[in-house]
């Protein structure tokens, strides 16, 4: 196995990343064996709260981990492993970045293979195991020049598991990570860090949201269309109160968080969703 075994934060996974030629996988002339597009999973054991334990273990450390992975992959015969395994501390590096793992049946040779320390079917895909792997899928296609939201099946986008027709794996990696949202993000990311220019597409509800009684009796007669629907607005709105937004219409991961955090200040109901209640205040707030 081509192994490194070691673990990052977000700005030592980039500095890492600039640094790895993955030039010859990149432009493979076979096709087949042609680095396309990440895959994402979740390890499902250990889960979130698993992983979070094992740190109070003296002298665990994600490399330890790192290291005991790679000896039962090789107990299993595989010649790799996954790229990457995430958690809420650090991105962990296993496999070489710049040739094939092994991860998922179909397209170990044309893929990266991300793991995420969790069990996103119970767990919510939340704090900083989102954070950091919508950084590191986010940066891996930035080094690829990968279009994460020009999806098409086995050739390029961000793929999930659960998409490889030969796994067993069907749910991999979770009904909590949702697909839309996630690309959503990871295309927010590549703008804001290092103005890409792919096009998001639409962020989604898993399901159709339960709208609060607050948010529909809200008296909202002197608010202008704009003031209720426009983005730009509330961008606007939040950098007058000392937020730094790009003002650009969309709802990324940092005008959710700033509107949190407004949402906290007020303390209104911080779900991260500029409703009616909430740009009412922003209208107001000094």
């Amino acid at each position: 196995m081509n192994v490194i075994c070691k673990a990052f934060t977000i700005e030592e996974f980039k500095a890492y990343v600039d640094k790895v030629d993955i030039k010859s996988w990149l432009e493979n002339t076979n096709i087949k064996e042609r680095l396309q597009f990440p895959v994402v999973h979740n390890t499902s054991a250990p889960t979130q709260a698993q992983y979070k334990g094992w740190h109070s273990r003296l002298g665990w450390t994600p490399e330890q981990w790192g290291r005991n992975l790679v000896s039962y992959y090789s107990g299993l015969g595989w010649n790799g492993c996954p790229h990457l395994f995430v958690g809420y501390d650090k991105i962990l590096v296993l496999n070489a970045l710049n040739v094939h793992g092994t991860h998922t049946p179909s397209w170990n040779k044309i893929s990266w293979g991300i793991e995420t320390a969790a069990e996103f079917e119970n767990e919510p895909f939340d704090d900083g195991v989102k954070t950091n792997l919508i950084a590191a899928v986010a940066i891996l296609c930035n080094k690829a020049g990968f279009n994460p939201a020009d999806f098409h099946l086995g050739k390029s986008g961000i793929h999930f598991h659960k998409e490889d027709k030969g796994t067993t794996h069907q749910s991999c990696p979770g009904k909590n990570l949702n697909k839309a949202n996630f690309v959503y993000d990871v295309v927010d990311y590549m703008h804001d860090h290092f103005g890409s220019t792919f096009i998001a597409p639409a962020f989604q509800e898993i399901s159709h949201p339960n709208i609060s009684e607050a948010v529909q009796i809200a008296d909202t007669a002197g608010m202008s269309m704009e003031e209720l629907t426009s983005v730009k607005w509330v961008q606007v709105q939040l950098n007058r109160l000392g937020e730094k937004l790009v003002v650009d219409g969309s709802v990324g991961i940092k005008t959710k968080e700033a509107v949190q955090r407004f949402q906290k200040k007020m303390w209104l109901t911080a779900d991260g969703i500029a409703g009616p209640v909430t740009r009412k205040a922003l209208k107001v707030a000094k």
